[in-house]
């Protein structure tokens, strides 16, 4: 994959860093991943409908795995595949009729 990431341990000890979780993806600049990432961040930001659809997909796969970090990541994975790739497909042929004109 084009991508690496970098997770956060927690429980440092230290009152700051111990209350962030989250984490960091990095890409080159020349990466298939970060094109993808990007296209998919701007059609969402284009289509205010595509963007409500992908946080209704988010708060259902949230709910359906009761708030577990793991379990969410694995059903977000499964289940927003398939949202994600349509997306990145809708900003691809979106692209390329503006190439066009």
């Amino acid at each position: 994959m084009d991508r690496e990431v970098f997770k956060r341990n927690l429980n440092t000890n230290d009152k700051i860093l111990d209350g962030i979780a989250h984490h960091l993806y990095v890409c080159p600049k020349d990466s298939k991943e970060l094109k993808k990432h990007l296209l998919f961040r701007n059609q969402l930001r284009a289509d205010e409908l595509d963007c409500k659809e992908y946080q209704e997909l988010k708060y259902k796969i949230a709910e359906d795995a009761k708030q577990n970090r793991k379990t969410y990541a694995a059903f977000k994975e499964v289940i927003a595949k398939n949202f994600v790739d349509k997306i990145i497909y809708k900003a691809k042929m979106h692209q390329t009729k503006l190439d066009i004109i």
